[in-house]
């Protein structure tokens, strides 16, 4: 399993009056936004699946556990994306160098 941070994290921008200030990327609801890319193409089945795995995303705390197929489906999407920008890095980071996690069955 791969082991995603989900906290916001801090990239340079502009604040509501114009002026250059630190904002919160937040890095959830940006994982769920890139799940229906147009690029990806969607079908019926495939939408649900994006769905199901948007659901996962929204109901974790601040790290998710995703099994193989799910990650897949995540870098999938990150794969299809263009004109990122620095503030990016660290969004792709968490995503491209996600920790990988054994899990071991309970017994009893």
């Amino acid at each position: 399993m791969k082991k995603i941070n989900l906290t916001p994290y801090e990239i340079e921008g502009l604040n509501e009056k114009g002026e250059p200030a630190k904002i919160p990327f937040n890095m959830r609801e940006s994982l769920v936004n890139i799940l229906f890319t147009e690029k990806l193409k969607l079908n019926p089945v495939r939408l649900l699946e994006q769905n199901k795995l948007a659901e996962k995303l929204m109901s974790s705390g601040d790290e998710i556990l995703l099994e193989e197929t799910d990650y897949k489906r995540l870098k999938e999407a990150m794969d299809v994306l263009e004109g990122l920008s620095k503030s990016h890095i660290e969004f792709v980071t968490r995503v491209f160098e996600a920790e990988e996690v054994e899990i071991a069955e309970k017994k009893g």
